[in-house]
């Protein structure tokens, strides 16, 4: 999909892989307010940046419920890349995923990026597995982060010297406990860290397939809400 000069597309209810692009192998975004919701993004590949996702030149994209795992990039951000953008993310599941620099997401170049409610897991990269905060010295990037499960916690983060990350409220580094993470089924068990962990944000009225939000005392971590049987 590629969405560019203030196409505004309400991306809802996709399964979007086994795409190849220069850049963007699942979805390009370029100043376009985009609205990127309940989706599967996997099996895509970037022969640049953004395996998944490239949200690129004051793309201003709210991403919520998404699946995004197994993508490539050869360069940067195998789940999400953003240059010079604003992007919010919230719910959203990124597993699995890989490039040379940041392999969940990586953000550059005065880019913005919120996250909240998100997991990041099992993602890979020579440079930051998780996030990575910048390109070079003078970047001045910026993330703030709430509410997340992040894969080895800090140490899989990078942050350049003129980049800022703020590591807020609820984060957490334990295992999400997926039902099967190596069959890539990622509903949360009802034990996981995840569940009830999540912050009051945005929040959609139903999870990535359709279940209710909220199912227990608090909104769940991810794009899973748990189902909770009667009683339990």
């Amino acid at each position: 999909m590629y969405c560019t000069w203030a196409a505004a597309p309400t991306i809802v209810g996709n399964v979007i892989r086994w795409n190849r692009a220069g850049s963007g192998g699942g979805i390009f975004c370029q100043r376009s307010p985009a609205r990127i919701r309940d989706n599967q993004i996997y099996w895509n590949f970037a022969l640049g940046n953004g395996g998944g996702i490239n949200c690129n030149d004051h793309c201003f994209a709210l991403i919520v419920n998404n699946l995004v795992f197994d993508n490539v990039s050869t360069f940067k951000g195998g789940g999400l890349y953003s240059n010079l953008c604003s992007p919010l993310i919230v719910n959203c599941t990124f597993v699995g995923n890989h490039a040379v620099y940041g392999g969940g997401i990586l953000a550059q170049y005065d880019s913005l990026l919120v996250i909240h409610n998100t997991i990041l897991w099992d993602d890979s990269a020579t440079s930051a597995p998780e996030i990575q905060v910048g390109l070079v010295a003078s970047d001045g990037s910026q993330a703030i982060l709430s509410h997340c499960v992040v894969d080895g916690g800090l140490a899989s983060i990078l942050v350049q010297a003129s980049s800022v990350l703020n590591w807020g409220e609820g984060m957490g580094v334990s295992d999400p406990l997926f039902v099967d993470l190596l069959g890539r089924d990622l509903h949360l068990r009802p034990r996981s860290p995840c569940r009830d962990a999540g912050v009051y944000v945005l929040l959609p009225c139903e999870d990535f397939e359709g279940d209710p939000r909220v199912m227990g005392a608090a909104v769940d971590i991810g794009a899973d809400e748990l189902l909770v049987p009667a009683g339990g």
